[in-house]
């Protein structure tokens, strides 16, 4: 009886801290783009390992920004990789312009290949063009509006306190989605909440001045990271400067997945948490105290049930329909906060009734697959990321082996 009290309040408390969270996207003010004529110098750097289903039009999205003068550096992983013919095509569509294609010359030991791609990139720009001013890091996976360069480098130039503007990620499968697509979706919009709130740096799209890059020494942490945005809110802030997290730029991305790729993708973001975020074991509280509610819910209902216990049955039933309601709700206050106030998310249509009913059969399966990633973040010894292994030493990665990436094309989501 305990448990369906306390998992009703916290379902109710989950959702007034929504409902108030989007009161606050509402009212934050819109950045204003970077003037013109103040719009040059800007790398755009992109780190590719593997073809991502949309990094054809991702990077045709990036190579038309609304944006004067800006080049675009992708560092692929080798000259066999799967994404080097898609590049090349990009190429072939007359988007060649402005786009230059590197192979990673050195991977690095103490760092994922993604950072390690990131650092040679962005070096060899500072090293070859004295002129770049500004940087935006973007990963294949994003889905970036035509303002995006402007809006991220707007937020550096109008406020020198501010030594990152980053946008974030919204998960909004096409219909009919699979259960793994609602579970992810539904276990982001929390991450999505916390991220905003605490204006978290987010990899899919962020922007940093050159000269800060160089100032803090950014290169030499990335060389020894798990991901490139992990480091980076502590870092600015012992150089005295903040991150910022904008509404407006939060990108939709429409991939479905499976609960498998979901349980291990989940998995692998709350190890990278683990490696670079001190306060992680509040993640892993707040999730024992969650599934313990549950199961001690569910096992209240059973015990209810086999004993013949008709008025406690009802009232954990109550308990459980009303908490899990609540839950979607909360989930579908974030997502409408989302069509708010991002500039790419106007075509998302409102929750479907055969949505909302299929998020609320299985908030049970999202708490369930939650509590498996984190248990395995948390006791990780390892982490496989496209085709290679990290062996995962306190808060370091190290590279078991590089392995060139040579897997197909065609995947419906990323890998």
């Amino acid at each position: 009886m305990i448990a369906s009290l306390l998992i009703t309040v916290s379902a109710l408390i989950q959702l007034l801290l929504t409902m108030w969270f989007r009161r606050r996207m509402k009212r934050e003010e819109k950045t204003s783009p970077l003037p013109t004529e103040q719009q040059h110098s800007t790398w755009i750097v992109m780190s590719v390992r593997g073809a991502d289903p949309t990094l054809a039009d991702a990077v045709k999205s990036l190579l038309n920004q609304d944006f004067r003068d800006y080049r675009m550096c992708v560092v692929v992983d080798n000259q066999n990789d799967p994404a080097a013919s898609i590049l090349q095509s990009v190429v072939d569509d007359g988007y060649g312009d402005r786009l230059v294609i590197r192979h990673l010359q050195n991977p690095l030991p103490h760092c994922t290949l993604k950072c390690s791609a990131i650092a040679e990139g962005v070096e060899h720009i500072l090293n070859s063009d004295s002129s770049v001013a500004y940087f935006v890091m973007v990963d294949a996976d994003s889905n970036p509006p035509p303002n995006m360069m402007a809006t991220l480098v707007g937020v550096l130039h109008s406020d020198d306190g501010v030594g990152l503007a980053s946008g974030n990620q919204w998960f909004e499968p096409n219909a009919p989605a699979s259960v793994g697509s609602i579970v992810r979706s539904m276990w982001y919009a929390g991450g999505l909440f916390f991220s905003m709130l605490f204006q978290n740096p987010w990899a899919g799209a962020y922007a940093m001045r050159a000269s800060d890059i160089r100032r803090i020494g950014l290169l030499e942490v990335w060389r020894e990271s798990a991901v490139d945005d992990g480091p980076l809110k502590a870092l600015f802030a012992d150089h005295g400067m903040s991150c910022r997290s904008l509404p407006s730029m939060v990108m939709v991305n429409r991939e479905s997945c499976t609960l498998s790729f979901t349980t291990r993708w989940m998995a692998r973001i709350l190890t990278w948490s683990r490696i670079h975020e001190p306060a992680f074991w509040l993640t892993a509280v707040q999730m024992v105290f969650a599934t313990s509610l549950i199961v001690a819910t569910f096992g209240a209902l059973g015990w209810a049930i086999v004993s013949f216990n008709g008025a406690l049955a009802s009232w954990v039933f109550l308990a459980i329909v009303v908490s899990g309601i609540m839950s979607v709700m909360a989930w579908a206050t974030i997502r409408r906060s989302v069509i708010e106030t991002s500039d790419s998310a106007g075509d998302i249509p409102n929750v479907s009734v055969p949505r909302f009913v299929a998020a609320l059969l299985i908030v049970a399966v999202a708490q369930g697959v939650y509590a498996i990633a984190c248990t395995l973040a948390i006791f990780s010894k390892s982490v496989s990321w496209r085709g290679v292994t990290y062996t995962i030493q306190d808060r370091k990665v190290v590279l078991n082996e590089y392995v060139p990436y040579e897997g197909q094309q065609g995947s419906s989501q990323s890998i």
